[in-house]
């Protein structure tokens, strides 16, 4: 034992560079293991855990009733009639909260910024208590907002800091394919890793707006 001892003491004296590099790569393997893990750990996590088995994300398929089974990410996207088909569907359901999928271009009342391709969340108010969407500035639209269909738009955050650079922008206008809508919010849903609101169920560039 003390032979072998003695044998990796005479090494680590006379081989410094090559026992450095070892513990180098050693280290780097177990930091890029515990970024793999708690990536892991953060995709594991349930969003909204407290409600989300009461949460479903309502889709239909149009397609041929022989059509192969397909992930959610690959459905056909659900169109303005197809929700106001199942909002009139009278489903057992305690909440029923209008959504779909939209695109637009949108630019600041003020054109000082470029404008923007931004992908959109087509809701109703209560989205937002629903999904405990975290606000910066502003609030919501209300119930008697959107019963008087006034042109009102919550953005995120990304959105905001590209068009007015962070500040508060509530009150503001934007221009979506060229028709003025008034910033009542402004959110932050980076917190939510995983938005089971959208059929991608991922952080990538949607939900800009709503």
């Amino acid at each position: 034992m003390n032979e072998l001892l003695k044998q990796v003491l005479h090494s680590l004296k006379h081989k410094k560079n090559l026992n450095a590099l070892m513990v180098i790569t050693i280290a780097i393997g177990i930091a890029l293991m515990t970024t793999m893990m708690t990536i892991s750990l953060q995709q594991q996590k349930v969003p909204l855990p407290h409600k989300s088995e009461n949460i479903q994300l309502v889709m239909l398929d149009n397609r041929p009733a022989h059509a192969l089974e397909q992930e959610a990410s690959r459905m056909p996207r659900t169109t303005y009639k197809d929700v106001e088909n199942i909002f009139n569907a009278q489903l057992p359901v305690k909440n029923l909260v209008r959504l779909w999928e939209t695109q637009f271009i949108a630019e600041p009342e003020n054109l000082l910024a470029r404008p923007m391709n931004l992908s959109a969340s087509a809701t109703n108010y209560q989205l937002f208590n629903l999904m405990e969407m975290p606000f910066i500035y502003g609030e919501p639209w209300s119930k008697e907002v959107e019963s008087s269909s006034q042109a009102v738009i919550v953005i995120d955050k990304t959105v905001n800091d590209a068009l007015f650079g962070g500040a508060n922008s509530v009150g503001k206008r934007i221009l979506v394919n060229k028709k003025p809508l008034t910033i009542v919010g402004v959110m932050d849903i980076s917190v939510h890793t995983r938005r089971f609101q959208n059929r991608y169920f991922s952080t990538r560039n949607n939900d800009q707006c709503n």
